[in-house]
């Protein structure tokens, strides 16, 4: 039996301050698992990480240290 996760929230932020053009994708499951993307715009191939239930309030955190570097929600 494969337990499928269901998608929760999903924040999609980029930075194009300084010709930096990077992206940053957030998603938050159903079983609290944060699982993190970024890398460039228009990259192929993101980096990512998963914070195993790590829940809400990790997003959230993370969302808004994006912000204060300047990234802006797509």
């Amino acid at each position: 039996h494969i337990n499928i996760m269901k998608l929760i929230r999903k924040i999609t932020l980029e930075n194009t301050q300084d010709n930096h053009f990077k992206v940053w994708h957030g998603e938050l499951y159903d079983n609290d698992d944060v699982i993190t993307r970024w890398g460039a715009i228009h990259a192929d191939v993101l980096q990512s990480k998963m914070f195993p239930k790590a829940g809400k309030d990790f997003l959230n955190k993370k969302e808004h240290e994006k912000l204060k570097k300047g990234y802006k929600p797509v």
